[in-house]
């Protein structure tokens, strides 16, 4: 009894105002379908993707093929990869924002992501940022997993989603964003998860189009890998530095364990 009292005298005694507080206690997810297919629906709002790639039909090709692909990962066993099958990928471009009523409708198996842009009168800016968090309902704090081997152990480390969103907009050399569900710490709220890509970083100085594209394939790659449960992992594709990145174009099996193990718990959300 203690902790919770703790908790409530803690909620009304935080920094920010009680308005602020109350508006990110998000409320529960409906409950999973126990649908198979997920949905990463990627929105060009400022149309700024024509700028990244050669075309949106190549783009959407290379993402589901990476992702429906991963049960066959090199290494990885017969029952894991037999279980990932079930599962199918679907990865839809729109040049249009998010409507209210789509957001509201996201559940379980659905990974929405942001293309965006830091420049000009339309430059994404932390407001707008915290903005699109509390429209999707993401919670302030969720966590996110490394493996620590490839049996399937993992740790675990908190994440602050709303600080770790607003620091990455001013950084030139960080070009994503991605916030998983909490998957661990409270099932209720599993489903808000959300990716947000700065393209104009992504690309700034760099004129060939296949460097562009291959760029900006692997921050969303990146990114979903951050919305289904990993963390930053050291000389992966997870790593924390785009040039390492860029040198590692498949997720290792124990991050391929991770994606199982997510997709196992929002099928069943």
């Amino acid at each position: 009894m203690g902790s919770i009292t703790q908790s409530i005298t803690d909620f009304f005694r935080g920094k920010e105002a009680l308005s602020e507080r109350l508006r990110k206690m998000q409320p529960a997810c409906r409950s999973g379908t126990g649908s198979k297919k997920v949905s990463i629906k990627v929105f060009d709002r400022k149309n700024v993707l024509s700028d990244a790639v050669h075309t949106v039909s190549a783009a959407k090709q290379d993402l589901e093929t990476f992702f429906n692909s991963l049960s066959a990962t090199p290494g990885l066993s017969a029952p894991i990869g037999q279980d990932l099958q079930r599962f199918t990928f679907e990865v839809t471009f729109v040049t249009r924002d998010s409507t209210k009523a789509e957001r509201d409708a996201f559940g379980m198996m659905d990974f929405p992501v942001y293309l965006e842009s830091t420049l000009g009168s339309t430059a994404f800016t932390p407001d707008d940022s915290k903005e699109l968090l509390l429209a999707h309902k993401i919670p302030e704090t969720t966590e996110v997993f490394a493996p620590t081997d490839d049996e399937g152990t993992v740790g675990h480390e908190p994440l602050q989603t709303y600080t770790e969103v607003e620091n990455f907009i001013p950084k030139h050399d960080v070009f994503g964003v991605g916030v998983p569900g909490t998957y661990l710490l409270n099932a209720q709220t599993t489903c808000r998860k959300i990716g947000i890509v700065k393209v104009n970083d992504l690309i700034a100085g760099i004129n060939s189009f296949d460097i562009r594209q291959n760029r900006f394939l692997m921050v969303v790659k990146h990114e979903v890998g951050h919305m289904l449960g990993m963390a930053h992992v050291k000389d992966t594709l997870m790593d924390k530095k785009f040039d390492v990145v860029i040198t590692h174009p498949a997720y290792t099996i124990g991050q391929v364990l991770i994606v199982d193990s997510t997709l196992n718990t929002l099928a069943q959300g």
